[in-house]
């Protein structure tokens, strides 16, 4: 399962328990946890690429973009949110 179906499910379990507040039994709680260790065993963190070779090359010049960028000013790319619109 993509990271992003594993988002959208936990949101709706999130619901859920949001709506039962104050009346779930421990044997829901621990049925819930254990679901959501599986679903974070079995969820993929692969980039999701649409459409023809051409997004994916675009998508791959992208992160080098973003890896250049971030080497060249010795920051961690961890800490950045949007690739850098330098050279653009």
């Amino acid at each position: 399962m993509h990271v992003v179906d594993s988002i959208r499910v936990l949101l709706m379990l999130l619901s859920y328990v949001m709506q039962k507040t104050g009346r779930l039994t421990f044997e829901e709680k621990y049925k819930m946890l254990e679901f959501i260790g599986t679903l974070a065993k079995h969820t993929t963190f692969t980039p999701r690429i649409s459409g023809d070779d051409t997004t994916a090359r675009a998508c791959i010049h992208l992160i080098e973009d973003l890896q250049r960028s971030t080497s060249r000013n010795n920051l961690n790319p961890a800490c950045i949110d949007t690739p850098s619109t330098e050279g653009s």
